[in-house]
C-alpha cells in the first residue's frame, strides 16, 4: 500500500510539473525531467531526420489520406474533429473510413474492425474506447484499428472501398503518408509550458509544426487574441482556423437501466441544453478531468463532488458502486459523465440517473472557410467522385 501511495504522489507531482511555467531549484524532480526531456527530444529530432532522408520508409495508399493530430499530450479535441470532419465528407458525397490506433484496445496490436458501417462489431474493450466511440456517434462510417495503421487502412481500403482515410491522431505516426496534416492546438496554451516530454507536454519539437497543413485553434471562446498563438502564427505561418468546444448531451440513462452503449446512439426523447436543476456528482477519466467539470458548471450544472480517474481508466464494478454510494450520500440527483468514459463502463444498473456529455466541435464564422479548405484540398488529392 505504502509503495502505491508514493508511486501515486510520484505522479502527481511529475504532472504538476509538466504542467508548470514555473521556474524550480537547480536540483529538482524538474531538473531530473529536464534531462530526459533533452534526450527524448534528441530522439524525436533523429527519428525525424531518419524519416526526411527515406532511411525510414513511409507508404502511401491510393486514395487522399487526412491525418488529425496534436503536438501536445491531452485532450484537445481529435476525437470530435475526426466525428466533425467525418460527417462533413459524407456531406459531400464521399465515402469515409476512419482508422485509429485503438489504444489500449485489445484490438490495437493484431488490428480489428470495429464498424463495417452497418452494425458495430466488436466492444469497447475490443476496439478502444475513442474508436468504439466515433463509431457508434457515426454509425454509417467504417471504423477499423490497429497500431500498424498503414496494414489497418490497407485491409479497410480493400474491404470497404472509401473515398478518403481519416487518421485519427496520427500526426506522430510517419510510417502512412498522408496529403493533409491537420495540427489541434489548444488556444489557451498550444505549446503547454512549452517543454517536451517528460518534463512538459510536447510530443515533439516545436519544428514539427513544418510538417502541418493547417493548425485548427480549439477552445476558443471570447477573444481570439493570444501570446502563444501570435508566435505559433508568426513563426510557423499556415492555414487556421479557430473552433470551439460545443458541450452537448448525448443522453440520459434512468436509474435502474443498464448501462449500455446503445444509450449513445438513441435521441433524446427532450433535448437537453444545459443542466441547470438537479444536484450533480460527475466523474471522469480524461486527459483533463478539470476542464470536464469547469464544462458542466458552464453548462448551469450544480455539482456537488466529484471523483476523477487516469485517462483511458478501465472501470470496475465496485468502483461504480463507489461513485454511485458517493453521490448519494452527497445527496445528489444524477449522475454526470463523459461519453468517452461511458462506452468503458461495466454493464450494470446505478440507483441514480446517468447524464452522458460529449463535445461537439463547432468552427463559427470560421466554418465556411473551413469546408471551403477541405472541399478544395480533398479535390487536390483526387477525392472527388
Amino acid at each position: 500500500m505504502r509503495g502505491n501511495s508514493a508511486l501515486k504522489a510520484l505522479e502527481h507531482k511529475v504532472a504538476a510539473i509538466m504542467n508548470s511555467t514555473e521556474r524550480f531549484p537547480p536540483f529538482s524532480l524538474a531538473t531530473a525531467l529536464s534531462g530526459g526531456a533533452f534526450i527524448y527530444g534528441a530522439a524525436m529530432r533523429l527519428r525525424d531526420s531518419f524519416y526526411r532522408q527515406g532511411l525510414f520508409p513511409q507508404h502511401n495508399l491510393p486514395c487522399p489520406v487526412i491525418s488529425i493530430g496534436n503536438l501536445v499530450v491531452g485532450g484537445s479535441g481529435k476525437t470530435p474533429l475526426t466525428i466533425h470532419l467525418a460527417s462533413l465528407l459524407q456531406g459531400m458525397g464521399l465515402r469515409v473510413m476512419i482508422v485509429s490506433r485503438g489504444y489500449r484496445g485489445e484490438g490495437e496490436r493484431d488490428g480489428t474492425i470495429v464498424s463495417d458501417g452497418r452494425s458495430i462489431l466488436c466492444n469497447g474493450r475490443q476496439a478502444g474506447d475513442e474508436p468504439f466511440l466515433m463509431a457508434t456517434l457515426l454509425g454509417s462510417v467504417p471504423v477499423v484499428v490497429g497500431r500498424d495503421r498503414w496494414a489497418a487502412g490497407h485491409d479497410g481500403l480493400a474491404r470497404f472501398k472509401p473515398d478518403v482515410i481519416l487518421l485519427d491522431d496520427a500526426f506522430q505516426h510517419r510510417r502512412l503518408e498522408r496529403d493533409l496534416n491537420l495540427v489541434l492546438m489548444d488556444f489557451k496554451a498550444p505549446l503547454g509550458n512549452g517543454h517536451l516530454l517528460p518534463r512538459g507536454p510536447l510530443r515533439e519539437p516545436v519544428s514539427a509544426l513544418t510538417r502541418a497543413d493547417a493548425i485548427i485553434f480549439t477552445r476558443c471562446e471570447g477573444d481570439k487574441t493570444s501570446q502563444y498563438l501570435e508566435v505559433v502564427q508568426n513563426i510557423y505561418p499556415r492555414p487556421f482556423f479557430h473552433a470551439r468546444h460545443l458541450p452537448v448531451v448525448r443522453g440520459i440513462v434512468p436509474a435502474g437501466e443498464f448501462l449500455s452503449a446503445e444509450k449513445l446512439s438513441l435521441p433524446l426523447k427532450e433535448p437537453v441544453s444545459d443542466l441547470r436543476g438537479p444536484s450533480l456528482f460527475a466523474f471522469a477519466g480524461l486527459a483533463r478531468n478539470q476542464e470536464f467539470y469547469a464544462t458542466i458548471g458552464r453548462m448551469g450544472g450544480s455539482l456537488l463532488g466529484t471523483m476523477g480517474f487516469a485517462d483511458h481508466h478501465p472501470y470496475q464494478t465496485g468502483e461504480l458502486e463507489q461513485i454511485a454510494a458517493e453521490a448519494q450520500r452527497k445527496g445528489c440527483d444524477a449522475i454526470v459523465t463523459s461519453d468517452k468514459d461511458f462506452v468503458r463502463l461495466p454493464a450494470m444498473t446505478m440507483p441514480l440517473d446517468i447524464i452522458i456529455l460529449g463535445i461537439d466541435i463547432d468552427f463559427g464564422t470560421d466554418a465556411p472557410h473551413w469546408q471551403r479548405f477541405i472541399a478544395e484540398k480533398i479535390a487536390a488529392a483526387g477525392g472527388t467522385r
